[in-house]
């Protein structure tokens, strides 16, 4: 029996299902952050991009959010299910961040109560075949292979921004790319020099070449030349970073999923979350998760990172 269905069983299907969910993202995000610089992923070599169309998404994201979610739906067994259940988790995290009582004191219909027993029962279910399913690196089908990476022809600009900007930003900076844009458009240049580091071709971008010429005419060397370097040098200086910028992630989300936990009325205790982390690592053929710590220590990095 696989280890997180042990930890499951006799929890609530809604709480046990939202922390599998997140902890199950914990690791496999990080593990494609070296190959971001190369723009390779799913076995190809992404194109230098069209850069019309390349700094129109950093100016709106939709458009790769729209298609990272077809992905998804279109290719995942779960797909329309993870999408609605990402929308739902978005909708937890901001309702709680507004009022952290707000579940304790709402008083829902039967039929509310009903219909989300039954979704989150499904897709608890489920998620354990798809997390085994996945454990055992299972390939597509060769009809699905095949109109997967016919989508991915069609959508590889949306895609691309997506793995290699996007998703790299959030990892390392807590932020998104429109925001990190935002600020270097306005002339951050620590925000310049971030995406310079994740994207070279950001520096064609109009209003952001405009802030790196300025250094050079107004005699700014040192920021000049930082900023001239930056597109040589990786978005993170070496593994460890990855590292721990993975570790940091997992205390975030244990601190999430005890405060979800907590406001859906199943005050689940620090050793239980950490339980669930080594759960999926065992599954992964580790002994325990080993980025992150126990007793006192966990239990600080939960409160910590609490949703206040």
């Amino acid at each position: 029996m696989l280890a997180v269905k042990q930890w499951a069983k006799n929890r609530p299907p809604l709480v046990a299902t939202l922390a599998i969910q997140l902890v199950s993202f914990s690791d496999d995000l990080y593990e494609a952050l070296p190959q971001a610089k190369d723009r390779r992923l799913f076995g190809r070599q992404f194109p230098m991009p069209e850069l019309s169309c390349w700094f129109s998404l950093y100016r709106s994201p939709r458009k790769s959010i729209t298609a990272f979610g077809n992905l998804i739906t279109g290719f995942h067994p779960l797909g329309s299910r993870l999408v609605e259940f990402a929308l739902i988790a978005r909708r937890l995290l901001k309702t709680l961040q507004r009022n952290p009582e707000y579940f304790k004191t709402a008083k829902p219909t039967p039929e509310g109560v009903k219909y989300w027993q039954d979704f989150m029962q499904d897709l608890h279910d489920h998620t354990l075949k798809d997390i085994t399913d996945d454990l055992k690196e299972l390939p597509l089908d060769p009809d699905g292979r095949t109109r997967m990476q016919q989508f991915i022809d069609a959508h590889e600009q949306e895609l691309g921004f997506c793995f290699f900007i996007a998703v790299p930003c959030l990892l390392l900076h807590q932020t998104s790319p429109y925001i990190l844009y935002k600020q270097a458009v306005s002339g951050d240049i620590n925000a310049i020099e971030k995406l310079l580091k994740l994207d070279a071709a950001i520096s064609y971008e109009p209003a952001i070449a405009q802030h790196i010429l300025a250094l050079k005419f107004s005699n700014k060397t040192n920021d000049y030349e930082r900023l001239m370097a930056a597109p040589l040098k990786l978005a993170f200086t070496n593994y460890a970073n990855i590292e721990e910028a993975r570790r940091r992630s997992k205390y975030r989300l244990a601190g999430i999923i005890h405060s979800l936990s907590h406001a859906l009325g199943y005050d689940m205790d620090y050793p239980t979350v950490g339980a669930l982390f080594d759960a999926y690592s065992q599954d992964k053929g580790d002994d325990h998760d080993y980025d992150l710590p126990t007793g006192e220590p966990f239990r600080k990095s939960v409160i910590n990172n609490s949703i206040p």
